[in-house]
């Protein structure tokens, strides 16, 4: 067994007490209380032993202690910091309320893989290599979907509206020094609150760092295992596809 001693702590009226308590009432100076139970006198270890409940319990030997007013509380004996680890704040023992990745409440069916920052003309976006979640299957080292969020972008409000899905990535080899890649797009537009209005599909041009990044995916030159129906295409035409609402 492990004891500690805790100091200023006393008895008063049967009641623990810490330090000095003053009562203080209107026009009337403050008087401290200097009056203490005999009980004060007396050690916890003697206190127990009174206790029947404790007549059969082993208490240690009380260590010796340089102040009179001092009094031994025992604390369990413990050999590692696992036995400990049940005392921890306020705030670690609630339950934390889960965040829905990136907004999205529907994330919450993918176990994403990897997150590639990029950017397109005017905006930022995280590009999510992602992988459904269906229990009987391992896809540990599968993706299935690549996503797309624009950074400042809106959140769908229902949690099965999903953000917007990469289609096709196309490289347009134009053979003048100004060759970039695109994506084709598939996307739910949302109102102000969220909500669902239509849908449409486009295509936007990307920086070259990120799409070469989509492109090892889809070689199967990467890390993980291209498990998409994305496909890569390489074109000389420098315009793109026009946008289609739904």
């Amino acid at each position: 067994m492990k004891v500690e001693a805790v100091s200023n702590l006393g008895f008063r009226s049967n009641n623990f007490s810490f330090g000095e308590k003053q009562r203080v009432h209107e026009n009337v100076p403050a008087v401290s209380s200097n009056r203490a139970s005999d009980l004060a006198k007396v050690p916890v270890i003697v206190l127990l032993a009174m206790n029947p409940a404790t007549l059969n319990s082993k208490i240690p030997t009380m260590p010796e202690t340089d102040s009179p007013n001092q009094i031994v509380m025992i604390m369990p004996e413990t050999n590692s910091a696992e036995k400990l680890s049940y005392i921890v704040s306020p705030e670690i023992q609630q339950p934390k309320q889960d965040t829905p990745p990136f907004g999205w409440a529907s994330l919450n069916f993918y176990d994403i893989k990897k997150v590639i920052h990029g950017t397109m003309p005017l905006a930022e976006f995280d590009m999510l290599f992602a992988t459904t979640k269906n229990a009987g299957y391992d896809y540990q080292r599968d993706v299935t979907h690549v996503f797309l969020i624009q950074k400042g972008g809106k959140v769908a409000k229902s949690k099965y509206t999903e953000p917007p899905k990469i289609e096709q990535l196309i490289y347009h080899n134009t053979g003048d020094g100004k060759e970039f890649y695109t994506i084709r797009v598939y996307e739910t537009l949302l109102d102000n609150d969220g909500n669902e209005t239509r849908a449409m599909r486009s295509e936007m041009r990307i920086d070259d760092k990120s799409a070469q990044e989509l492109q090892k995916l889809l070689d199967n030159n990467s890390s993980w295992n291209n498990a998409t129906l994305i496909p890569f295409t390489e074109t000389n035409n420098r315009t793109r596809m026009k946008t289609i609402f739904y």
